[in-house]
């Protein structure tokens, strides 16, 4: 006689009255006599997983979370939507499992399940009113009796390292966290936040990246009621990711901000931080030279200055959009936003926003070709950048003035000024205007025929350009690098390119407000 025997460890460890299934005394009782072979089946990968749902509208990863591996809870997930007795079923049976625990276990893990997909002892330890003996007890029962989480280990999933579960899959970490009624749930999102914020703080104390916590406490935040902190958070996110070029992660997080300042009752404060999102928007807009979204973010973000009463963020987002007139070749704009800013800045006694505002304006004498007042503006505003100590300002101006060196064809002048710039970003990591700075010191090397130095110029311009994915500005260094290297290797001596007409694709950046 053969006996077949098929069940999922998890459904036979316990029953309801904490004894065990049947069919582990008759697996033991033929293993007593060695007549019993066991095959085990892993839990189904990603690609098997797809490839028994036969659905093209899921991913291989959502499928894994939801369902661990396990077919059943696969099939429900990607039916659950249009079938109600898919759904039903699903419920049932992660009701059936949920019943076996215990009033302590199912509290503990119902908390769990806010902290997320995967938690910590860390958070549990402050949020639960257990002992945190006890704490590791229920989650080890949890885990070798239930099977209802896994242990990572000890990891460092914030900023200290500390004992890390993982539910075995979405579904019952749904299912646990639905238990929680709306007022638990929101003070206990309030309570991550708050251990959250201690671990950010440990993190900054030690020099660690806290990029991904940064992310959580934005969304415990929110879900804890506090708006205002969740923008501002999310904001340092987006913030943390265009500093390294991550354009579609800068993207979705003011996606959220933007989402949350429209939610509910619309304070001033949510306003203001409104506002200082689109203007980081409208500078990603401007990076990717989309003109008409770089003007709409700065506009609304002038208009919301205004009604939050914020001078300060009035200033800055009127200098931007002088900016963007200027890119968009609307010398009557730069003037009309930039003495706006001015005017602004000067009664409010705004150093900052002063200066931004004179950049501007040397930008429109620039374009009307008053070589003059544009230097004089751009000399100034230099110097109340280096008197403030902003050094970003400092680079901007730089590049400026630099600049009129060239438009006076004193191009031996305006490459000091040009390297001095690119050192500036340098040190700040700002390695778009490093680049840009480089690029026009690249072109006046040319055109004083110092065709050996430019190569190597542009070579470091083109290198940076192509690490942020700046396509544009690549563009305009790859045709004249093998230009300048091909001339420098056939020339006896150096030979001077008698203007820039000779290189088509040269372009001079400008500094931005």
């Amino acid at each position: 006689m053969t006996c077949v025997l098929a069940y999922r460890q998890d459904d036979v460890r316990t029953s309801r009255d904490g004894s065990e299934h049947e069919l582990l005394h008759i697996r033991r009782e033929l293993e007593r006599y060695d007549l019993c072979t066991e095959i085990e089946l892993p839990p189904m990968s990603g690609d098997e997983l797809l490839e028994l749902v036969g659905s093209a509208d899921v991913s291989a990863d959502a499928l894994v979370r939801y369902s661990g591996g396990n077919p059943f809870f696969a099939l429900g997930y990607t039916h659950r939507d249009i079938n109600d007795a898919s759904r039903a079923s699903i419920d049932a049976v992660i009701a059936e499992k949920l019943s076996r625990l215990d009033p302590e276990q199912r509290d503990l893990l119902s908390m769990a399940a806010i902290e997320g997909e995967t938690f910590t002892s860390l958070v549990l330890r402050s949020i639960s009113p257990l002992p945190p003996l006890q704490i590791a007890q229920v989650l080890r029962r949890a885990e070798n009796e239930h099977m209802l989480v896994r242990s990572e280990g000890k990891t460092i999933v914030y900023g200290t390292e500390t004992p890390t579960y993982t539910f075995v899959n979405e579904a019952v970490q749904h299912a646990l966290a639905e238990r929680i009624g709306d007022e638990e749930r929101e003070i206990l999102h309030a309570s991550i936040a708050e251990v959250l914020r201690a671990e950010r703080d440990v993190a900054a104390e030690e020099g660690v990246d806290a990029h991904s916590l940064l992310t959580k406490l934005a969304v415990h935040t929110e879900l804890g009621g506090n708006k205002i902190e969740a923008m501002r958070t999310w904001i340092q996110v987006a913030e943390r990711a265009w500093r390294m070029y991550a354009e579609q992660e800068a993207r979705s997080a003011i996606a959220q901000v933007l989402r949350i300042s429209t939610s509910g009752v619309v304070s001033r404060e949510m306003k203001r931080v409104r506002g200082q999102t689109l203007g980081l928007l409208g500078m990603i807009e401007q990076f990717v030279r989309d003109v008409p979204k770089t003007i709409s973010c700065f506009d609304e973000a002038i208009e919301l200055g205004r009604s939050a009463d914020d001078p300060e963020l009035e200033v800055t987002s009127l200098c931007r959009r002088a900016a963007a007139a200027n890119m968009s070749g609307d010398p009557d704009g730069v003037q009309r936003y930039a003495n706006e800013a001015l005017r602004l800045s000067e009664s409010h006694h705004n150093v900052v926003g002063e200066l931004a505002a004179i950049s501007m304006l040397g930008m429109w004498h620039e374009s009307n070709r008053d070589l003059d007042g544009a230097e004089v503006c751009f000399e100034r505003s230099l110097a109340l950048a280096k008197h403030v100590g902003h050094s970003d300002r400092v680079a901007n101006a730089l590049v400026n003035i630099g600049r009129i060196k060239v438009h006076r064809d004193e191009y031996g002048s305006s490459i000091p000024y040009f390297l001095e710039a690119a050192s500036a970003y340098e040190a700040l990591q700002r390695w778009d205007g490093m680049a840009r700075a480089l690029n026009n010191a690249g072109i006046a090397y040319a055109d004083l025929g110092q065709l050996d130095e430019a190569a190597e110029i542009y070579g470091r311009a083109l290198e940076l350009h192509e690490r942020i994915a700046d396509v544009v500005g690549a563009l305009h260094s790859r045709p004249i690098l093998p230009n300048c290297i091909c001339d420098a290797e056939i020339s006896t001596r150096p030979r001077s390119l008698s203007s820039r007409a000779s290189l088509p694709n040269a372009r001079w950046t400008t500094g931005m407000a």
